[in-house]
């Protein structure tokens, strides 16, 4: 199946406006979805469309270790046409190398596990039409600007950027700003039955997610578990249409597409990636008892994203499945 996110050929910019999505810096993996060194899970922005003069905000989802602070900044190329009309020249970061934002420089906007976008920011780039222009990097009619900015948005990038003892993790999201009048938002927080048990995002700990009970999460060394995304009626009642440009250069619309990313630190997945309908996964826990995570990444294919992490303590085959001690959170950095 093709991943949803990291295209690695990318068409003309009119074509590209409506994929508008967030793709991660990582290196390649022997087997995907293990967690098995520090990586970037998924970068949230909240809410993923504004309007000019509001704010954002950007969380990142981390896992397999903790080997540093999130730096957050905007993207050389936007802030070396923006930075001298409308922002100091000492708010400019350094030139960096490598995948990412490029070596323009950019704008810092903090480091953590959230920062803000703030709404200065989305002003200045929907308040000038011909800085709008040279963000969308072609040469387009001032009335095909107008209803890009309108209509679709215009992609505002943001690198989160992690230093590790082996390199440099980065992970690029696109925010729109429109004044489109139904801007759409991130899936709802994942919800899902992890064999009999049902699983919700605990709304008290970003990322984080726990059985509807209360009760820890245990399964059997070697056991096999489905993952079953829970879902309203005939399939997620969340996903919404929005409008791109098309290459003609006309206004169309497009429908949203819920794809579904399992990642687990250790063990192996059936799938590690489901697209609707066939949402479900299974996961062979290890071998050896001990604390293990599952994590799920939703996203809607137009730049949306939701994520959470579930603890899960595995036991011996020969136990009951109670006593013991619960696995806590921790896995991420």
């Amino acid at each position: 199946m093709r991943h949803p996110c990291c295209h690695r050929t990318l068409p003309a910019m009119a074509a590209l406006l409506p994929l508008l999505l967030s793709c991660t810096g990582v290196p390649d993996f022997a087997e995907p979805h293990l967690i098995d060194r520090p990586r970037v899970l998924s970068l949230v922005a909240e809410p993923p469309e504004i309007a000019p003069g509001q704010s954002a905000t950007l969380s990142i989802l981390t896992a397999g270790g903790a080997p540093g602070r999130a730096r957050f900044r905007v993207c050389g190329g936007f802030f070396a046409i923006v930075g001298s009309r409308q922002f100091d020249e000492g708010e400019s970061g350094g030139a960096e190398s490598g995948q990412g934002c490029g070596a323009e420089g950019g704008l810092e906007l903090g480091e953590g596990a959230e920062v803000e976008l703030p709404a200065a920011l989305s002003a200045a780039l929907f308040g000038d039409l011909e800085l709008a222009a040279a963000v969308l990097g072609s040469v387009l009619p001032p009335e095909t600007v107008e209803l890009i900015r309108s209509q679709v948005g215009l992609p505002l990038l943001v690198e989160a950027r992690i230093e590790t003892d082996g390199g440099v993790l980065r992970a690029i999201k696109r925010v729109l700003v429109s004044e489109n009048p139904r801007p759409h938002h991130n899936p709802p927080p994942p919800h899902f039955d992890f064999g009999d048990l049902e699983i919700e995002t605990d709304a008290a700990t970003p990322f984080h997610c726990r059985a509807v009970s209360g009760e820890p999460v245990r399964a059997r060394a070697g056991e096999r578990i489905e993952i079953a995304p829970i879902v309203a009626g005939d399939g997620e009642d969340w996903l919404e249409s929005y409008r791109i440009i098309d290459a003609r250069g006309e206004l169309s619309e497009r429908q949203e597409r819920a794809f579904y990313g399992y990642f687990v630190s250790a063990g192996r997945l059936d799938e590690g990636l489901t697209e609707a309908p066939l949402r479900n996964d299974r996961w062979r826990l290890p071998a050896e008892p001990g604390c293990e995570q599952l994590w799920m990444v939703l996203r809607d294919g137009h730049g949306g994203q939701s994520a959470c992490q579930l603890d899960v303590e595995v036991i011996d085959v020969d136990a009951d499945g109670s006593g013991g001690r619960a696995c806590g959170a921790g896995a991420n950095f």
